[in-house]
């Protein structure tokens, strides 16, 4: 990532600024219209102006895609499996709960069609039968347990029961009512847990922007067929609840300004710091000590105040790097050799000391969720798909290989391929 000067933040910010305006104007008019009018095609073609400047720009394109990958990252995450295993659990029970009720065949003859299909990816259809949906969610449900399924399938349950007491008038056992409670309870213990409160949000309202980018630029349409029905479902002009896309692009905006004046600027100085190491650092050795000093002084050349190897209890902190509004660790770590299974070991030491210094600073003032993890290798290496993040509970590391090997480029006829995911195990 390139030096980014304040000017340029704040000429990112303002063009941020103009096309929600932008958006705002749109809405306005589109709330006022029919279903299906041409404000609201004007408001679909506002939000995908919107994605176009965020996509063209460096670095909004960077922290967009980040944010798109959000579940891919989270879904690695202990804590995130274990309580996604426990509402997986209770839903099933929950289903079949009501499948055995004495009331569900009556209740099928009075609203047994068009509902909607969570599980679009298996059957293609846009609404199904309940009986189906229902044997599709004790099915299936292990294959789709993630966040966005569940909270879809919760939204269906509560229209599922309110429909049927409606009907029917029907009466549910006091074992059912306290596991439908504590499913609730379980998806929302998930929803607004550290990691949901801080992205998942910002994830939902990026892949809602994101479609509608796709659905009205031809060139983007995506092959998959999933997307392909939700692309379909917006071009139709169904899609149109004006108010609720125009807080979807707010949401968007604010994580993007945000980033771009906090976090990001952390990850500009370790970049900057990684490509003047990898071009300028001239020594044979490659020895810890040196290039963390190296850090430490390029750090405090770009504004920020680092603090070295510090005692916590029976250990010592190689940095935590601090300017006025925010401190963050860093660990450094050194492999030599051509094992690339070793390079991953010496990844995941570095990640377990970070995890303990980190819970051990947690009191620390204005200390950041993001630790930083450089390991200087001189094994030419790169993560598996360029995902080199992982979040955690309440910490999201962030993983550099710099790479600092003397063989040229033209000798180079392999790299190392390091799969992030593999250090959780």
């Amino acid at each position: 990532m390139l030096y980014l000067s304040t000017s340029k933040k704040l000429e990112l910010i303002e063009g941020l600024k103009d096309r929600l305006d932008n958006i705002e104007e749109a809405c306005t008019l589109a709330q006022l219209s029919d279903e299906g009018s041409d404000d609201l095609k004007d408001l679909y073609y506002e939000i995908a102006f919107l994605v176009e400047f965020i996509v063209s720009s460096h670095p909004l394109n960077e922290i967009f895609f980040e944010t798109l990958s959000y579940p891919s990252s989270i879904r690695v995450s202990k804590g995130y499996k274990e309580s996604v295993a426990k509402v997986e659990s209770l839903l099933v029970t929950v289903v079949r709960q009501l499948k055995g009720h004495s009331d569900f065949e009556s209740f099928l003859k009075v609203k047994k069609h068009g509902w909607k299909n969570p599980f679009l990816q298996t059957s293609g259809l846009i609404t199904i039968e309940l009986d189906y949906l229902f044997e599709l969610i004790t099915s299936e449900i292990s294959n789709h347990n993630d966040f966005a399924t569940f909270k879809d399938i919760s939204g269906l349950l509560d229209a599922i029961l309110e429909s049927w007491y409606h009907a029917l008038q029907s009466e549910f056992s006091i074992e059912f009512a306290s596991d439908y409670h504590e499913f609730k309870q379980a998806l929302g213990q998930i929803e607004y847990s550290y990691e949901f409160k801080r992205d998942y949000i910002y994830y939902d309202s990026a892949e809602q922007l994101r479609l509608i980018y796709n659905s009205v630029n031809p060139s983007k349409t995506s092959q998959n067929s999933l997307e392909s029905l939700a692309e379909s479902f917006i071009k139709s002009g169904k899609y149109s609840n004006a108010k609720e896309l125009y807080s979807h692009s707010k949401k968007v905006v604010k994580h993007l300004k945000h980033r771009l004046t906090s976090q990001l600027s952390k990850s500009i100085v370790v970049d900057r710091f990684i490509t003047f190491i990898e071009l300028y650092f001239e020594k044979e050795v490659i020895d810890e000590k040196v290039l963390q000093k190296e850090f430490e002084r390029f750090a405090f050349l770009n504004g920020y105040y680092p603090v070295s190897e510090a005692q916590l209890s029976n250990g010592r902190f190689d940095n935590i790097v601090s300017s006025e509004d925010a401190s963050f660790l860093v660990e450094h770590k050194i492999f030599q050799g051509a094992d690339a299974d070793k390079l991953l070991a010496k990844a995941k030491k570095g990640k377990i000391q970070a995890n303990i210094y980190k819970k051990r600073l947690e009191q620390y003032p204005n200390i950041s969720q993001d630790v930083y993890v450089l390991i200087f290798t001189d094994l030419y290496s790169e993560f598996k798909d360029g995902i080199s993040h992982l979040d955690t509970s309440n910490i999201r590391f962030h993983f550099y290989l710099v790479n600092l090997g003397k063989t040229k480029p033209s000798k180079i006829q392999t790299s190392a391929i390091i799969d992030i995911y593999e250090l959780m195990e």
